[in-house]
């Protein structure tokens, strides 16, 4: 290849960049990259991760003070009022999975619906989100008014 083509190549690449910028300005479409350079990094933080729990801001308090109760390795099992893994329970579990590094967070309803109930006498704490939950087997280790956690008997 010539020095010339590749001057022709390389003259083309920034023709294309300069007229793909000038439509962006034209348009009106602003993109956002150049914000990143700029940004206040606290305040882009601070919104980026609240973004995952902007449907219940308080879902990762109560993964928290799960975590706070239990001991790292134990095994956790979180269940709600609604088990439909699409709708809500889906979400809690993957959240759940992230928040609590260290534990091994089990679900108790499958993508196609199947509950797991053995799961209840193999886990070692029970995670109730928007629900109270009691058994013969467990022990309530705390209680709010929107959630609780129980630690299985030994």
């Amino acid at each position: 290849m010539s020095w010339r083509r590749f001057i022709e190549r390389k003259s083309l690449t920034l023709l294309f960049v300069v007229v793909l910028f000038a439509l962006f300005v034209y348009g009106g479409m602003r993109p956002h990259y150049e914000g990143f350079l700029w940004a206040d990094r606290k305040a882009w933080n601070a919104r980026l991760s609240r973004q995952p729990d902007r449907h219940d801001p308080s879902y990762p308090d109560f993964l928290r003070h799960v975590e706070e109760s239990t001991t790292p390795g134990s095994t956790v099992l979180i269940i709600t009022p609604n088990a439909d893994w699409f709708v809500q329970y889906g979400y809690l579990y993957f959240r759940g999975m992230y928040l609590l590094e260290g534990r091994r967070v089990l679900p108790v309803v499958s993508r196609s619906g199947v509950v797991y109930g053995d799961r209840f006498r193999t886990a070692d704490y029970v995670a109730a989100w928007h629900m109270q939950y009691t058994s013969p087997i467990h022990d309530t280790v705390w209680t709010t008014a929107t959630a609780s956690l129980s630690r299985r008997r030994p």
